[in-house]
């Protein structure tokens, strides 16, 4: 004869299911939503070192004087018309140690007549800039206009002022 199992030998019902956690019922939107901030914060870096880098190139003295010339030269408001605009995305490098440095930038300028570019080349010695090449290179022309001429220095050791 069979004798009938034991209590302790009994067959347990089954455990109901666990619970999902918040990330297992919510991870089909959390992960894009992880990649867009990723991106956003990447994209907003990029575009914070891109500014800065813009703007401590505008503020430097050549291209504020290679602007200053292209603005007073007439040659270039016959050529690309008025008014001008200076465009973004400056070119080149600026390189500064104590009172020496150096520039070389290609800034594009348009007008509605055309559009070229700037080209600055020079040499900081002792506080003082000398430029090499001050230019205005107009799309399809073969000839630069010069910006460097002395005539447009309005510049105290220029004009003679000691003011």
């Amino acid at each position: 004869m069979t004798t009938p199992p034991s209590a302790t030998c009994a067959v347990r019902p089954p455990l109901p299911p666990r619970p999902q956690t918040w990330l297992e019922r919510n991870w089909k939107w959390l992960v894009p939503l992880l990649i867009v901030i990723v991106l956003f914060v990447f994209s907003a870096l990029i575009g914070g070192v891109i500014y800065f880098v813009e703007s401590a190139l505008r503020s430097s003295y050549p291209y504020q004087v290679a602007v200053k010339r292209a603005t007073e030269t007439p040659v270039v408001a016959a050529k690309l018309g008025t008014p001008l605009h200076f465009g973004w995305f400056v070119s080149g490098n600026l390189g500064f140690n104590g009172s020496e440095g150096s520039a070389s930038l290609g800034i594009p300028i348009s007008g509605p007549n055309g559009k070229g570019r700037i080209m600055v080349v020079g040499k900081k010695q002792a506080n003082h800039w000398n430029f090499e090449t001050l230019e205005l290179d107009v799309s399809g022309q073969d000839e630069p206009i010069p910006l460097l001429d002395p005539a447009l220095d309005t510049s105290p050791a220029a004009t003679g002022n000691s003011t």
